[in-house]
C-alpha cells in the first residue's frame, strides 16, 4: 500500500496548505483585538467556530434583546426617512439572523409605527393603498415625497414667517 500512503501523504499536504490559506485570510479579515480569541485554534474551522460562537450568539436571550429593540424602536428627530427604513431593516436582518422570521409586512408595520406625527397623514392615506401595491418599496417611495413635501413646506413657512 505505498500508493495509498503516498496519495495520503499528498492529500494532507494540500489540505494543510489551504488551511493555512483559510487562516491567514479570516486572521487578516477581523480586527486586531479579536485576533486573541483566536490565538489557540489550530484549524481554520476552529478560528470560524471561535467567531461564530462569540459574535452570533443564537440565544433565545439574544433573541428577547433583538426583539425587544426591534419593537422599541422609534425614528430619531435627527434621521431622515432613509436612515429610518435603514435603521428598521437593520433589526429586522439583526433578527433574522438569529433565526426569527420577520416578514415584510411587519417591516413595513414596524417602518409606520416608529414615524413621528408629522407623518400621520402619510399613514391614513398608506390605509387606502390596494394591499397588492403596499410594498416596501412603494412606502419607501411614498416617505421620502411626503418627507420632502413636509420639507419644503417648513422652509416656505420659514421664509414666510421671516418677511
Amino acid at each position: 500500500m505505498p500508493g495509498n500512503e503516498a496519495a495520503n501523504a499528498a492529500a494532507r499536504k494540500e489540505w494543510l496548505k489551504e488551511n493555512a490559506k483559510a487562516m491567514l485570510l479570516i486572521s487578516t479579515s477581523i480586527e486586531d483585538s479579536q485576533l486573541e480569541s483566536l490565538l489557540t485554534c489550530a484549524t481554520a474551522k476552529a478560528m470560524w467556530d471561535t467567531l461564530s460562537n462569540i459574535y452570533e450568539q443564537k440565544t433565545e436571550t439574544n433573541k428577547l434583546i433583538l426583539t425587544q429593540k426591534f419593537h422599541e424602536y422609534r425614528m430619531s428627530s435627527s434621521d431622515s426617512v432613509v436612515q429610518h427604513v435603514a435603521k428598521v431593516r437593520n433589526l429586522a436582518s439583526a433578527l433574522k439572523d438569529v433565526g426569527e422570521v420577520v416578514f415584510d409586512v411587519a417591516i413595513m408595520a414596524k417602518i409606520l409605527a416608529s414615524l413621528p406625527s408629522k407623518f400621520n397623514a402619510l399613514k391614513t392615506a398608506w390605509d387606502s393603498v390596494s394591499p397588492v401595491n403596499q410594498t416596501i418599496n412603494s412606502l419607501i417611495e411614498r416617505l421620502i415625497k411626503e418627507e420632502v413635501r413636509l420639507n419644503h413646506g417648513c422652509i416656505r413657512g420659514a421664509r414666510y414667517w421671516r418677511n
